[in-house]
């Protein structure tokens, strides 16, 4: 009989950013990770939950979520700058709210990684190109703010300061708006900066983060945000 510590395979990975942001009216949380589904085939599911808190208000409710599933096949080039490329057949996008607050689109995605090393910094890359299907009634016109493609952008351990700050991290991401991306005024863009004092023996990073635009969230996808927020990195 296998135990649940042998069954190595089935162990969580990392996946996308997981943070904790403190900010005013919203506090925003993600939450994400992957695991291989068959031992000798590159196949993973992968889930991300983002969520929108108003911390500061009576109740502290939930403003909204967005529940992020999908499943993709990974591509291996470990003598290129182009690392892997991900083919997602299915992703799903949801808010979990009912009729006229319910969010929800389907996705098929390319993703692109890429990696530079230098001799005191790693520039990381990737670039993704979705279609969209099966939108809910309710945002029929998600593509005006979330076109089909999105770009991101990493500069890990810019600063020489080992002694003060032994890991940072600087990204960039954005996307536009409309059907072949040709509104970057309708699209989004997010700035972050994460570090970690070397002086102390804590895991967790301080991350600070900017966004400007559309779609941050699901329920208010058409409305214009400008947000800076702080917190903790994992």
């Amino acid at each position: 009989m296998t135990t649940l510590e042998g069954q190595e395979n089935l162990a969580l990975l990392r996946y996308r950013p997981v943070y904790f942001l403190y900010g005013n009216p919203d506090t925003k949380a993600q939450i994400s990770f992957k695991f291989l589904l068959i031992r000798t085939v590159p196949l993973y599911i992968g889930y991300s939950q983002l969520v929108f808190w108003r911390l500061n208000a009576k109740s502290r409710p939930f403003e909204d979520a967005t529940y992020h599933p999908e499943l993709f096949y990974r591509w291996n080039f470990p003598k290129s700058r182009v690392t892997t490329v991900d083919f997602g057949p299915w992703s799903h996008l949801s808010n979990g709210k009912t009729e006229e607050a319910s969010r929800s689109v389907d996705e098929t995605f390319v993703r692109v990684n890429s990696r530079w090393d230098f001799s005191s910094l790693t520039l990381l890359l990737s670039g993704t190109g979705s279609i969209n299907y099966n939108e809910d009634e309710t945002n029929r016109d998600l593509y005006l703010y979330r076109g089909p493609f999105e770009i991101q952008g990493s500069v890990i351990n810019f600063f020489d300061l080992q002694q003060f700050i032994d890991k940072s991290e600087f990204n960039v991401r954005m996307f536009p708006g409309g059907r072949y991306g040709e509104r970057w005024q309708h699209g989004g863009y997010e700035i972050g900066f994460n570090f970690r004092f070397g002086a102390y023996d804590v895991f967790p990073t301080f991350y600070l983060q900017y966004y400007q635009g559309f779609a941050e969230s699901m329920i208010n996808y058409n409305q214009f945000v400008r947000q800076f927020r702080a917190g903790i990195s994992f």
